[in-house]
């Protein structure tokens, strides 16, 4: 788990590319990087690099699956999904903060 503040995390999350791919991952949860930067048309190295970021902040998480699809039947990949958890937390958080401005 990741011990970075929620500035850290708020502010990596709100980079254009890695909100785009967070709010992609919402959609189309369990998603490996290639299928990512295909559907997004990114490179797919930039999107490995983001995930990366991400999941060391631990806003989204990874497993190694089987992959299914017919170029890549039979191979391991890994695949990402949002951890949903973090993110409801760093909501709250940025909510409580942004409520004591209030008039």
């Amino acid at each position: 788990m990741s011990k970075a503040s929620i500035y850290v995390k708020v502010h990596a999350a709100l980079q254009p590319e890695r909100f785009k791919i967070l709010e992609f991952l919402r959609e189309n949860p369990n998603t490996h990087v290639s299928e990512i930067a295909k559907k997004m048309t990114l490179d797919r190295s930039k999107v490995a690099y983001h995930l990366g970021l991400l999941e060391d902040l631990d806003l989204v998480t990874s497993e190694y699956v089987i992959l299914k699809e017919p170029h890549s039947m039979g191979k391991a990949g890994r695949t990402y999904r949002i951890n949903e958890e973090e993110i409801a937390k760093i909501t709250k958080l940025v909510s409580e903060r942004f409520s004591e401005f209030q008039p």
